[in-house]
């Protein structure tokens, strides 16, 4: 229990099997209200243990866990920050999913004209199918989200702890702007401040502070450009795609040196050959391809055969060759072009061997 008590926020020993749903039904409610792990430490003695207990309906012994709106204070010192900005970014996270605040955040963004990211491992945040969404920030995201993010004045962070990892630099881009005002939700009024200074905290379940702040600004006159901001956020997403195309294509050459690569997958019994050059002696070499039969007929015809084994002039060079790497020999091949392709072809034990 000691060891861990310090991961959990709330744990049980039971003493005595009557008390076991007293504990099971503690968990659930400290997981839910406290929104962490719970640990009911139960003796193995207590399986066995028998009583007679009345079942209760979950809402008869915990609530939902979720909170209401922030303080009115704090939301009208946010919505103060919102008006006076001109380039407003969203982030959102685990909280927006918990509290079902897709929607509400899409409503808030189009109030505001402003781009829509999520954080890390939380791209179900945000509804990605909609023009003002541009993906997640952090690691290996997007990076029209990044540089949307970096050019705002002021951030608004719904639902999310804001952690070290999601927010470092990527492809070579600072892109938490230092000088932008951040306004900051959480439920968990520990996270707000912890890992930078905020304009507002607000502290309270996600859905509900969106809709606060969707009340607040709803016939309010905004200082933001919205065809300009809209503009500048379409072609940040389409400069993005446009480098993740050029990044994906993959350019296909064609070796046409008989296909001798890939003729050791084919399933035909002809044979196709290659010319290429030893690297030991240079001399001349066959390779041959045959059928994928395991037979001793198919497997020779499978082998690189140096000519230098023929004339007797290169074989103490394939000799010490064979005693290096009894087990491969390395050929040359030249495409027809010029380009060189390294190939390691199999060497039967018998070949080469010394007299």
């Amino acid at each position: 229990m000691r060891m861990l008590d310090p991961l959990v926020v709330w744990q049980m020993q039971v003493n005595r099997p009557e008390r076991m749903s007293t504990a099971i039904r503690g968990a659930f409610r400290a997981a839910l209200s406290l929104r962490g792990p719970a640990q009911v430490d139960i003796p193995r003695d207590s399986y066995y243990g028998t009583w007679d207990e009345e079942p209760l309906e979950p809402a008869s012994y915990r609530t939902a866990g979720k909170l209401g709106g922030a303080d009115t204070e704090d939301v009208g010192r946010a919505l103060a920050a919102l008006m006076g900005a001109t380039k407003v970014a969203i982030l959102a996270g685990l909280g927006a999913v918990e509290s079902d605040a897709q929607s509400d955040i899409d409503e808030l963004a189009e109030l505001l004209s402003a781009p829509v990211a999520c954080v890390w491992q939380h791209n179900d945040a945000i509804i990605n199918s909609r023009p003002l969404s541009v993906g997640s920030v952090g690691y290996q995201g997007s990076e029209a989200a990044m540089r949307l993010v970096a050019d705002a004045d002021v951030v608004l962070a719904l639902g999310t702890r804001l952690n070290a990892f999601g927010t470092t630099p990527q492809y070579g881009i600072d892109f938490f702007p230092k000088s932008a005002k951040l306004i900051h939700n959480s439920m968990n009024p520990l996270d707000i401040g912890a890992l930078r200074p905020v304009h507002a905290g607000l502290v309270g379940d996600c859905r509900a502070v969106t809709r606060q702040l969707i009340a607040g600004l709803a016939g309010n006159r905004l200082k933001v450009d919205h065809t300009a901001r809209r503009q500048q956020i379409a072609a940040e997403k389409k400069a993005w795609a446009a480098k993740l195309r050029a990044m994906s294509m993959i350019v296909s050459r064609s070796l046409s040196f008989n296909l001798s690569v890939v003729s050791m997958r084919a399933q035909t019994s002809a044979a196709l050959f290659a010319a290429a050059s030893c690297t030991a002696c240079s001399a001349s070499v066959i390779w041959s391809s045959g059928t994928r039969s395991k037979s001793p007929a198919a497997k020779a015809s499978r082998t690189a055969i140096c000519a230098g084994t023929d004339t007797g002039e290169n074989s103490g060079c394939l000799r010490q060759a064979r005693i290096r790497r009894p087990w491969s020999m390395i050929l040359r091949c030249l495409h027809p072009a010029g380009r060189r392709t390294w190939q390691r072809f199999r060497v039967p034990r018998t070949a080469h061997r010394p007299t």
